[in-house]
């Protein structure tokens, strides 16, 4: 009888604890007061433990059923983080985990906080069944900032509608240093066209300019602060060794472009150094600068392990409790993927090394847009609308308008182009990327994707079309990007010239038989992309064309027939012979799930 007793009296308790006086509805689930004051109140009910653990990411693979397991989620909730990104891709799947956690944050935790569900949404949504735009690189080539804001609108909308509420996007880092990796993210080399463009997808992200996120969009985050498009040797994260002068003339621009003309909710630092001090602990950059100078008073969030590395990698300290210290205190706010390091700043408050009251700084901006989201009063997302949005024709129009745009002509002899196909009716489509379009790296996985071949074919009906592969880029790659963007590099990932040479042979055979070839040459998301493991190939020390393109092009060219070059990739290459004995040559970048029907409408004339 006692232990019942005792029961009902910890129940009681913990009934109060959630009530304001009287036993009445807390203030802060008072969806008619200010928010400020929604804060205040359910601030002062949070224990130290609940307030660090706003400050802190989960990642993992939930699936449906997990959600439903509130063993499961007990287990894993054991200090309650303020963000999650859950790696589930399907939409179904996504809404249902997404739903099932917000519904256990609600009604079977201590405050009933809910969760702030994190993406990345680089040129789309990194989801499955959502809109594929063309890679950055290829949106800063358009040079149209209304555009670029209609992009990321309808990105917003996308994500929101399937529960999405803070996207670790967009990228205004300056290229200048074209073998690194992650040049493809970047919208180019000039400082005020990236902080352009930036504010631009910010403003579409957020649906606003002055900061709010209104109904359908999502928090922005701009990254990566600062100097990561300049990094030594083009290594993903290498030392920025920067003077002063061009810090601030070149890569800290396009962040004050941004942040005054569009006030995104985020700041992610980077991974490298500037001037030997690690980003993550730059407490000059970031609050005298960046907070001061710029006047950004949003959340500042680590990149991937950013914190976690301040040990393991710049080896600046011995533990990941000495990182958490030179993270916060130099202004990092909030641990991503896993909270790993900041769980320790419990204790160091304990400890008097970080203070409770920047804590609460810090808590108070999570809380202020989970409120401003009105994720308290109504965090669920149906199928039905995710569904609706998903699949607005509208989007993949847009698609096909800003590939239109972003594609540029890099030479046209003899007026080549248009092409008239009352004389060349014989097409042949050669390369290793001319019958699958490559999308490049923090790609979703589209509806549907058009290659330069099917659109050729569907715009020039009249036309008799061949196809060769030609030779392959490297061996192990899938049609899905973001599969092959995750693929390991191996010894034998890069074909052979024996291996090639039957492909370039069946090549020139198919454009001995033609009037006119396109040739589709360039990268994949394997040569290409985040070095960010050691077996992640993707920071080259050439800029050349991978594996036997150019003897490829030589043989085809060696025809004597018209070549149109269609250059598919992520970073600027180098293309001498190329650019000298090709007819015409298109740079596509990687242009998004309408590739083929964008170099159609260019090659037919139909779009100038």
């Amino acid at each position: 009888m006692k232990s019942v007793r005792f029961a009902i009296a910890v129940l009681a308790v913990c009934m109060m604890a959630s009530c304001g006086k009287n036993g009445k509805t807390p203030a802060y689930k008072d969806a008619s007061l200010a928010i400020e004051k929604r804060v205040d109140d359910l601030l002062s009910r949070m224990t130290l433990e609940e307030k660090v653990g706003q400050l802190m990411s989960r990642y993992d693979n939930f699936t449906p059923s997990d959600v439903e397991n509130k063993q499961r989620l007990d287990s894993f909730f054991t200090m309650i983080p303020g963000m999650l990104q859950p790696d589930v891709m399907g939409l179904e799947e996504n809404i249902a985990v997404r739903n099932g956690i917000q519904k256990y944050m609600l009604e079977q935790t201590r405050l009933g906080i809910p969760m702030i569900f994190v993406d990345e949404a680089l040129h789309g949504p990194a989801k499955a069944e959502a809109t594929s735009f063309p890679q950055a690189v290829a949106l800063g080539c358009t040079w149209n900032p209304e555009l670029v804001e209609q992009v990321f609108n309808a990105t917003a909308a996308e994500l929101r509608s399937r529960g999405t509420h803070f996207v670790l996007s967009p990228v205004v880092d300056v290229m200048r240093e074209p073998r690194w990796g992650r040049s493809e993210e970047c919208y180019g080399e000039d400082p005020y066209m990236n902080g352009k463009m930036g504010a631009a997808a910010v403003r579409g992200l957020q649906g606003s300019v002055d900061g709010t996120v209104t109904e359908g969009h999502v928090g922005a985050t701009l990254k990566h602060f600062v100097g990561h498009g300049q990094k030594e040797g083009g290594r993903n994260k290498a030392p920025a060794n920067i003077a002063e002068r061009l810090l601030r003339d070149i890569h800290l621009e396009p962040f004050r472009i941004a942040i005054r003309e569009a006030k995104p909710r985020g700041v992610m630092p980077s991974y490298n150094e500037v001037d030997g001090v690690p980003m993550h602990m730059n407490r000059h950059l970031i609050k005298d600068v960046l907070q001061g100078e710029f006047g950004f008073e949003g959340m500042i969030a680590s990149d991937y392990t950013g914190v976690k590395e301040l040990s393991q990698f710049h080896q600046v300290c011995d533990s990941l409790d000495e990182a958490a210290l030179l993270a916060f205190n130099a202004g990092v706010e909030f641990d991503l993927p896993i909270g790993e390091c900041f769980e320790h700043l419990v204790k160091l408050v304990n400890d008097g090394k970080v203070s409770e009251k920047d804590i609460d700084k810090a808590v108070r901006k999570i809380l202020a847009l989970k409120f401003e989201l009105g994720l308290f009063d109504n965090p669920y997302v149906t199928l039905e609308e995710a569904r609706s949005i998903a699949h607005d024709s509208l989007h993949w129009q847009l698609a096909r308008e800003v590939a239109q745009q972003s594609i540029v002509l890099l030479k046209n002899n003899d007026n080549l182009l248009p092409l008239d196909t009352k004389k060349y009716k014989r097409i042949a489509v050669i390369g290793p990327n001319a019958n699958d379009t490559r999308l490049g790296e923090y790609s979703g996985i589209p509806y549907y994707k058009i290659s330069v071949l099917d659109g050729l074919r569907n715009r020039f009906a009249d036309c008799q079309f061949t196809y060769a592969e030609g030779c392959r880029i490297t061996n192990t790659h899938s049609t899905d990007s973001r599969k092959t963007w995750f693929t390991l590099s191996t010894d034998d990932m890069l074909p052979t010239k024996e291996q090639n040479m039957p492909r370039i042979a069946e090549a020139v055979r198919v454009a001995r038989g033609a009037d006119a070839v396109v040739m589709v040459l360039g990268e994949n998301e394997l040569v290409c992309r985040e070095a960010f493991m050691p077996l992640f190939r993707g920071d080259n020390t050439t800029l050349d064309l991978i594996s036997q393109q150019n003897e490829l092009f030589e043989a085809v060219k060696a025809t004597g027939k018209p070549v149109i070059v269609c250059l598919m990739h992520g970073r600027p290459l180098s293309i001498n012979s190329i650019a000298e004995k090709a007819d015409a040559i298109l740079d596509l970048w990687y242009a998004g799930q309408e590739t083929g029907n964008a170099v159609a409408d260019i090659i037919s004339g139909d779009v100038n």
